[in-house]
């Protein structure tokens, strides 16, 4: 598989032309389908947690404004205003976490909506998200996320049932 993520770097003209999806020619920003979309790389930064009485949270022992180093990397997504979200029957942003990327100031989020289908969607907005879930990576097991990984399991199986 080859993305060359820019139209103009991409040497086959044609329906096989690879661009970022919410480029030209498909004009379908990333976030009308997972909520939130690739912000830039490289990153190291923490997550912050906003929203705290989300179901996603609940059990967690989380708050808002709770920090955890390390979590946001190497790539990093948000929620861009100029972009539209997808269309949902209730959407929120779970995180919105400081980075600084190639020298400036942004931030990510981690967002989870409901689908007009009634199908949830969670997006974690970080690479890094799973080694909070086992000891392979420099984080270490933190229990907090195996609860909220736990909860949006749990929700997405109870809608299958």
């Amino acid at each position: 598989m080859v993305c060359y993520k820019h139209y103009a770097t991409d040497p086959i003209r044609g329906p096989t032309t690879t661009v970022r999806w919410r480029d030209q020619p498909l004009n379908r920003p990333e976030q009308t389908l997972v909520g939130i979309q690739y912000g830039s790389y490289p990153v190291d930064a923490s997550y912050v947690v906003l929203n705290a009485s989300s179901w996603i949270y609940t059990g967690s022992g989380l708050s808002n404004g709770d920090s955890i180093p390390h979590l946001v990397g190497v790539e990093y997504d948000k929620l861009f205003d100029t972009h539209p979200m997808p269309p949902h029957l209730g959407y929120r942003l779970v995180s919105r976490s400081p980075v600084v990327s190639k020298g400036r100031s942004d931030y990510a989020n981690s967002s989870s909506y409901e689908a007009p289908s009634h199908a949830r969607v969670f997006a974690t907005g970080t690479f890094l998200w799973n080694w909070m879930l086992d000891d392979y990576g420099d984080g270490g097991i933190d229990p907090r996320f195996q609860r909220v990984s736990k909860n949006v399991l749990d929700r997405f199986i109870a809608l299958r049932s």
